[in-house]
């Protein structure tokens, strides 16, 4: 019996069972025929007692679970904020049996204030408007805010306008000659289409020509929409349109179109509803179509999220292709600078990206560019300024933009450096070319809008200790903030102030860059750069005055400049004589304390425009790089008590992102 005891078997029960051979025989048990100095014995290796075809005698066996230390598993489905909504909500009402409203500090994107929010990081608080005019000593900011809300308020019903305007035309037939069409046509596949390249020119064109055409606009109310607004494009881009709704040729076609939005919204999904919906949405873009645009915008995002699971093929399949991606990049980037969710959803997002020749200049495909921005966009947006992501620790938001930088910095340097690239070797200025110089100013325009919301972003997150490398994060913040607006202010010269340039690049950007150097103006006058800096604001200015101008007094574009006299003559001040200064209270060095903002303090500057932008807050400006003082009093942001409004004293405004905080 002793014998039998030691007797030791070379197969494992299962092995036994089948009468074959065990694979892991002899990794596992020891065996009178075993060297010395065999190896100390091991457990079974799961896998290969399970898959019984398994002939790697030699694969070390994975410890089970029993041995292994204790731990969590390594994925785990991410908690959003509002998981711990509803888990307060829950313990609230099992201790006291009601429900406890609270306040939490949720960061969002939008231009100066934030209309549901209970904390905001807004240009025009209460607070900036008092440093502000302690730093002036007078209240000529406050007195320019109020004249631009009175504009404001006595443009908000411009919209019944619009509708009476699209309700008049709603019956009419579109009566154009034929050659005039053509020509409109040709305008918009020479100038619009190689932006946002969504159509196949011959298909259109062969159709059109057709001379069943006319019965089939008349039966047809998603190829009527999409001929009509395809007409309005081209006569924009040919001279026919003005800055204001309800005016103009151009006009005149897109009203055919809204007066047919109704049933176009009741129809079921076709691939030439959603292009008329996606040539809708490009119109919307300019100034005179953004009081349509929310609707028209979503609607066609809706549309192209819903229609993924088409099994389109061929030919359709690169139509749709072609319509989703071209909404997917201008719906991104339109969200992130009006700080509202995407209608987009990525993560079911399954279509291939088509290649489209006509969106390429030379060897640079600028349609697949735009593409990976706008997917950049959805990330930042997301990532820092959604509500999911509410309650995180800065260590969270600084890790998350040090990789939205990182990435950034990739999408630049895949940019071609003949001109495309930002801070390449050429200068955007000498790119030469209609359609080349407009991509330029836009890729240069979007890059530069972001860097400046992920810089302010970092100033808010930083602690507030003294260290070396927090003083060095503050201080390359600072610099991306300054480099930043003031690029965007010298390329000023290249935005064609028509009426068909779409808002990020004639008005959203390029007031964010005016408000950074503004600010930085007044809580810094005797900087270095201060010189440069106003000569920057007055060509901001005068970009302003080329918009009001061009408009008729449409847009009062001259309210804006006028900021950059309110700084030039601040300086000048300054720079008066000794004896002249005498009853002149020189600007402290830090800003005095004030109370935190209410909900709704601040104006919409951009409601001039019918528009929001977001992250035009300034990290404020003052002092130099060692004196940065991101928050009140020195301190770090404390999630805790949810404050997020930024001092007098603090760094540099960042308005082309005004990252607002709610």
């Amino acid at each position: 019996m002793a014998g039998a005891a030691a007797r030791t078997h070379k197969s494992c029960d299962a092995c036994k069972s089948r009468k074959v051979r065990c694979p892991v025989a002899k990794q596992l048990l020891p065996s009178a025929y075993s060297p010395p100095t065999q190896r100390p014995t091991e457990l079974p290796n799961a896998k290969a007692v399970l898959d019984l075809s398994t002939t790697d005698c030699d694969s070390k066996p994975e410890p089970t679970p029993e041995l292994a230390p204790p731990r969590s598993p390594a994925h785990r489905i991410q908690e959003l904020h509002v998981d711990r909504v509803l888990a307060r909500a829950q313990d609230s009402r099992a201790s006291t049996g009601k429900a406890v409203d609270e306040f939490i500090f949720v960061p969002v994107t939008d231009l100066f204030f934030h209309r549901c929010c209970a904390n905001t990081l807004t240009f025009f608080s209460d607070s900036r408007l008092l440093s502000l005019s302690t730093r002036l000593r007078n209240n000529k900011v406050n007195e320019l805010v109020g004249r631009i809300a009175v504009v404001i308020n006595g443009r908000l019903g411009h919209g019944e306008t619009t509708t009476n305007t699209t309700r008049k035309t709603r019956q009419l037939k579109s009566v154009i000659n034929p050659r005039t069409a053509a020509t409109y046509i040709k305008v918009y596949f020479d100038r619009v289409q190689p932006v946002f390249p969504f159509l196949d020119r011959v298909l259109f064109e062969t159709t059109v020509a057709s001379p069943e055409f006319p019965s089939l606009l008349d039966r047809s109310k998603p190829w009527s929409c999409l001929y009509h607004t395809i007409l309005a494009l081209g006569c924009q881009y040919a001279g026919g349109g003005t800055f204001e709704p309800g005016k103009g040729e151009s006009w005149q076609y897109f009203a055919v179109s809204l007066g047919s939005l109704s049933d176009l919204l009741l129809l079921p999904d076709s691939l030439v509803t959603l292009q008329a919906l996606t040539a809708m949405s490009v119109y919307s873009l300019c100034l005179c179509g953004l009081a349509v645009e929310p609707v028209i915008l979503s609607e066609a995002a809706r549309r192209a999220q819903m229609m993924c699971s088409n099994n389109f093929t061929g030919p359709t399949a690169q139509a749709y292709h072609k319509a989703f991606w071209t909404l997917y990049a201008i719906e991104k980037i339109t969200c992130f600078h009006m700080g509202k969710n995407s209608s987009f959803v990525d993560s079911d997002i399954c279509c291939s990206i088509p290649i489209v020749p006509e969106a390429a200049v030379g060897d640079f495909n600028w349609f697949l560019h735009l593409v990976r921005f706008g997917r950049l966009l959805s990330r930042a947006y997301t990532s820092l300024f959604s509500a999911g992501v509410s309650g995180n620790s800065n260590s969270y938001y600084l890790d998350v933009i040090d990789q939205l930088n990182q990435e950034l910095e990739q999408w630049r340097s895949s940019l071609p450096d003949t001109g495309f690239r930002p801070g390449g070797l050429i200068r955007p200025q000498t790119v030469a070319g209609s359609l080349p110089r407009l991509l330029t100013l836009t890729i240069h325009y979007l890059y530069n809008s972001l860097s400046l919301t992920l810089s302010r972003a970092t100033l808010a997150y930083l602690p507030a200790s003294g260290s070396p490398t927090t003083q060095s994060q503050k201080a390359t913040s600072i610099s991306a903030i300054l480099a930043a607006s003031r690029s965007i202010l010298e390329l000023t010269s290249m935005i064609e102030v028509e009426p068909y340039t779409v808002i990020w690049i004639i008005a959203a950007i390029p007031i964010s860059g005016l408000f950074v150097l503004f600010d930085i103006v007044i809580h810094e006058p005797r900087h270095q750069d201060t010189a440069s800096n106003l000569a920057l604001l007055d060509m901001a200015a005068g970009h302003f005055s080329r918009i009001e101008y061009a408009s008729g007094g449409t847009v009062p574009g001259s309210l804006i400049s006028e900021f950059a006299k309110i700084a030039r003559d601040y300086v000048n001040e300054l720079q008066q004589p000794k004896k002249e200064l005498h009853r002149v209270v020189q600007p402290s060095a830090t800003a005095p304390e004030v109370a935190l903002p209410g909900a709704l303090m601040g104006t919409d500057v951009m409601g001039i425009f019918n528009y929001f932008l977001p992250d035009l807050d300034p990290m404020f400006y003052q002092g130099p790089a060692q004196d940065y003082d991101i928050l009140r009093g020195g301190g770090s942001i404390d999630p805790e008590k949810q404050q997020r409004d930024v001092t007098a004293s603090c760094g540099p405004t960042s308005p082309e992102a005004r990252v607002q905080y709610s």
